[in-house]
């Protein structure tokens, strides 16, 4: 029984490990995607979780694209894994200069949409609101496009 109380506390362990990790940021992709080198030097494609920021080819794209370079790229940030989505990229919590959100930035400066379908948070939400009253960003346009209805236009 003890041997099996000891694998479990291993596992569960191991599991709590792989669900939190940090790293440095060496590409950024487009605006909410991104490869980590972690501390085993194993990379990650990391998706952030509950936004969707414009598509590179979409207006404000790069933009968005430039936001999040200038925010992460060649820092240590910390993630927060939330699940694996089917392109096989870690969708995640992320954190930079001593714990401040990546994704509720983007909300916040108006280079992302708050990904309804996926995320139901209040605070998320209200983020995007307050971006679309402030008219910053991306809001700033009189009828931006969802990146989601984008990519279905092609």
């Amino acid at each position: 029984m003890q041997k099996f109380l000891s694998l479990l506390v291993l596992i569960t362990n191991t599991l709590l490990l792989s669900a939190q990790t940090s790293g440095k940021v060496t590409k950024v992709a487009d605006g909410d995607t991104f490869t980590l080198l972690d501390s085993y030097g194993k990379t990650h494609r990391i998706r952030l979780y509950g936004i969707d920021c414009p598509e590179l080819n979409q207006p404000f794209g790069k933009d968005a694209k430039r936001f999040t370079t200038n925010l992460i790229l060649n820092q240590t940030v910390f993630i927060e894994k939330v699940s694996k989505d089917r392109n096989g990229r870690v969708v995640a919590k992320v954190y930079y200069n001593n714990r401040q959100s990546l994704n509720e930035e983007l909300l916040r400066k108006g280079m992302a949409w708050h990904f309804t379908k996926y995320d139901k948070s209040t605070s998320y939400a209200a983020l995007e609101r307050q971006a679309k009253a402030s008219k910053v960003g991306l809001w700033a346009f009189a009828n931006p496009i969802a990146p989601w209805d984008w990519r279905r236009r092609k």
